[in-house]
């Protein structure tokens, strides 16, 4: 019997069969993207500085970065010590080069000149520059002491030294020694570091492409979420609105004897055969939907060109278990409910709908609208980031709950925005209204997909913009300094003596860039120090930029001491150990908390940064009290530029909103063109599963032309219903998302992204006509008589 009615009813599970493959797929190819990023699919990284080191030893990596920390301070001594190691050396590497013993580890040769003596340089001999010949290193010529066969820039130890900070120790194996057998002992040695051999060793190197790669894994990560989200809701509605217009059948098969436990297993096994099917084609389909998905990323500058996902089995496993489960999931209220209903009752309930809203639909739709409000609730108690990551999100939770409500919020939804049908004169626009509240089970089936698309659209670019809009009303808030110094084409450093010296009594902060480590941190640690940090003088800070201190003072900042985020663990008082880029271990006293929203909330005493990386350089210099020629005039020697408050602001904002739009193209892209394919989908199915009722509307006198007016008029009620509900998801969401930045910034609001919503719900609109209007024509253009 299942698979007579499979045959029979082809047609009609045609569209189950594309919105579960779909939906697999795109789960499935999200999968395989997520698992090529982390294999780093198509990335060369080949060993360029340590191809003579059978053992590379670097820092331990901490659970929330992606850069290694430097080995501990003394690991090479350390490790010179343990057995089987012929040498242990440091590789000291500064922003232009290396010292000249790391030369050793990339088994670099000289085929001209000396070893680099202090204030001389060594050079591939591809860059053309004769020995006794100058190049420019740290700003200034060096002279050229020797020419190497690959190429590389190494200076002397002692000015590599003073220079750089310890990057990894490359260690060489004594003769006749296994390689594993000193790992095993290194790792024995320094328990915490990691070592690396062999392959491994290839992820010591710097990779711009596999930082990249790094970088867009939280975005894709959440990407990959959205895409399981949008999946999971349109194949579970369109799978339960499949079963649901089968209400007339299943009342039949009551009516002839079949007991409620026949309908319910014959339900179940055509959702496990289609699913099933459906599932699997999906799946696969997932592969090259992944190669596409790359290619998007790529071109929008989120990954790098080589990246190519491999195709791999344990993500299609994902993709058809997922899609399988949902689609048995969407089939099991409509199911219970068709075997319940007895045979008289089901008949009369098949043509007209009494009952649109279930127990279920009710106790869930419910369920999440009240999670929504408690996100947004609980968003005011957790720290400011925090916040702002729990209310992005609360959109979706609105979609889903509206998409459950629907069929009781739909009815009063019409009413209002269906009034001026209402004062029409005509059949058409009676119809057109009356029908939509007549079916309203139809109406929540067909419009899910366009609030699901809009309200989607709605609340993520909303909630972007609006922390984008807050950021910069806060820049520009707290920002003090009349003139910004950028390195331009050159460098900052030298600018505040540079400007010192020709505008006495200017007021000068040069903020040090860094990067810490927290010492020993566990998995579940919340500190939140990892990463970024500034090197600044509090006195001169202030003065050029209003910090956003939450709780302790700036005063109070001096060596031995740190600002924190508001989002980590750590209060006023707290100690913790951090680890520096020169490997060494310090406890700092935390002495202000700083809000999140600021670009760096980790602050240093400027010293303690000089002392612990030499490295360190000033990103921006900012200057209150000069005017802008005369800064203009004395960094030009050093190749910087200068621009004003207003220009650097806008500058700042230029490059936050293109960084926007290439988030949007990776969270939005693929799951809004699926969520276009499903309003098509959708509404094919609904218009050909109104043949009899077309059919009866030619017999009451409706011309072809009539007949379509009125179904293509439901449709845009459709999509003007669906849309409305998003945009009250939007709202709602970007609310609580304004309430949460609040606590940051007084002038916090949402942005509503009205453009947006609106484009999106015109293209939901043709969609929705198109999508109605070609298979109602060919319904309507048959004889009404007989019409099944």
């Amino acid at each position: 019997m299942i698979l007579s009615t499979l045959r029979t009813r082809w047609t009609s599970l045609l569209g189950t069969v594309v919105a579960v493959a779909l939906g697999a797929a795109l789960i499935s190819g999200a999968a395989e993207l997520l698992a090529g990023v982390g294999a780093r699919d198509g990335i060369a990284q080949p060993l360029i500085h340590y191809p003579a080191a059978p053992i590379v030893v670097q820092g331990a990596r901490s659970p929330d970065s992606s850069v290694s920390a430097p080995p501990p301070a003394g690991a090479a001594a350390r490790l010179a010590r343990v057995p089987g190691v012929a040498a242990a050396i440091p590789d000291v590497v500064f922003p232009d080069g290396r010292g000249w013993a790391s030369a050793r580890l990339a088994g670099a040769r000289l085929v001209s000149g000396r070893t680099p003596a202090s204030g001389e340089v060594v050079v591939g001999r591809e860059r053309g520059v004769a020995v006794d010949g100058t190049v420019p290193v740290r700003g200034r010529p060096l002279r050229v002491s020797g020419l190497l066969d690959r190429p590389g820039l190494y200076v002397s130890d002692r000015d590599a030294a003073s220079w750089g900070t310890v990057r990894a120790v490359g260690v060489l194996v004594a003769p006749n020694t296994s390689v594993d057998a000193v790992s095993a002992a290194i790792s024995r040695a320094l328990p915490g570091v990691v070592v690396r051999t062999g392959e491994s060793r290839r992820l010591a190197e710097p990779s711009p492409e596999g930082q990249q790669l790094e970088d867009a894994t939280a975005l894709l990560g959440i990407s990959a979420g959205l895409a399981g989200f949008v999946a999971i809701f349109v194949v579970a509605s369109t799978f339960a609105f499949a079963v649901s217009q089968r209400r007339r059948e299943f009342a039949l098969m009551r009516l002839v004897g079949a007991q409620p436990r026949q309908v319910r297993r014959m339900v179940y096994a055509e959702a496990f055969v289609v699913g099933g099917f459906s599932a699997a084609l999906g799946s696969v389909l997932g592969i090259p939907l992944s190669w596409l998905y790359a290619v998007l990323l790529d071109r929008a500058g989120l990954v790098p060109s080589s990246f190519s996902p491999v195709a791999r089995f344990w993500p299609l496993t994902i993709g058809f278990g997922v899609g399988l489960v949902v689609a048995l999931l969407g089939s099991w209220t409509a199911a219970r409910r068709a075997g319940r209903v007895p045979a008289v009752e089901a008949l009369r309930d098949a043509a007209v709908e009494r009952r649109p809203m279930t127990v279920g639909r009710w106790f869930f739709g419910l369920l999440f609208l009240a999670g929504a409000v408690a996100l947004i609730v609980a968003s005011s108690q957790v720290g400011s980031e925090g916040a702002v990551a729990m209310t992005v999100f609360v959109g979706e939770l609105f979609v889903v709950a509206f998409a459950l409500l629907a069929p009781a919020l739909i009815p009063p939804v019409i009413r209002l925005v269906s009034w001026p049908l209402a004062r029409l004169r005509g059949a058409e626009p009676m119809l057109v209204r009356q029908g939509a509240l007549t079916a309203v089970r139809r109406v929540a089936s067909t419009a899910a997909p366009v609030l699901v698309t809009v309200g989607v659209a709605g609340s993520m670019i909303g909630a972007i913009a609006t922390v984008a809009d807050t950021t910069d009303a806060d820049l520009r808030d707290r920002l003090i300094a009349d003139v910004i110094v950028l390195p331009g084409s050159g460098t900052t450093d030298g600018a505040p003596e540079a400007i010192a010296a020709a505008v006495p009594g200017a007021v000068v902060s040069a903020p040090l860039a860094t990067t810490i480590w927290e010492a020993s941190p566990s998995e579940d640690s919340t500190h939140e120090i990892t990463g970024d940090a500034l090197g600044v003088d509090p006195a001169t800070l202030r003065r050029t930029l209003d910090v956003a201190v939450v709780s302790g003072s700036l005063d109070d900042l001096r060596p031995g001491t740190m600002t924190v985020s508001d989002i980590s663990d750590l209060h006023v008082g707290d100690t913790t150990p951090v680890l520096f880029a020169d490997g060494t271990t310090q406890r700092l006293r935390v002495v202000a908390v700083v809000a999140s929203l600021q670009s760096t909330s980790v602050l240093l005493p400027i010293a303690t940064v000089r002392a612990h990386d030499p490295t360190a350089t000033a990103p921006s210099v900012y200057v209150h009290g000069a005017p802008a020629v005369a800064v203009r005039a004395a960094v030009a020697p050093l190749g910087a530029r200068a621009v004003d408050r207003r220009t650097y602001a806008d500058s700042v904002r230029a490059q936050t909103d293109e960084g926007n739009q290439l988030a949007l193209v990776a969270l939005l892209g693929v799951a809004l063109l699926y969520t276009g394919l499903a309003i098509v989908n959708t509404l094919l199915m609904a218009t050909f599963d109104r043949r009899r009722e077309l059919a009866l509307l030619r017999l009451s006198g409706a011309t072809p032309r009539q007949g379509l007016r009125v179904v293509v008029g439901e449709a845009a009620l459709v999509v003007l219903v669906g849309t409305g509900l998003a945009v009250a998801a939007t709202v709602l969401s970007l609310i609580g998302l304004a309430q949460a930045l609040g606590r940051m910034v007084a002038s916090a609001g949402p942005s509503i992204p009205w453009l947006p919503i609106g484009v999106a719900a015109a293209v939901c609109l043709v969609l929705a006509v198109v999508a109605t209007a070609l298979p109602a024509r060919a319904l309507l253009a048959r004889p009404a008589v007989g019409a099944e």
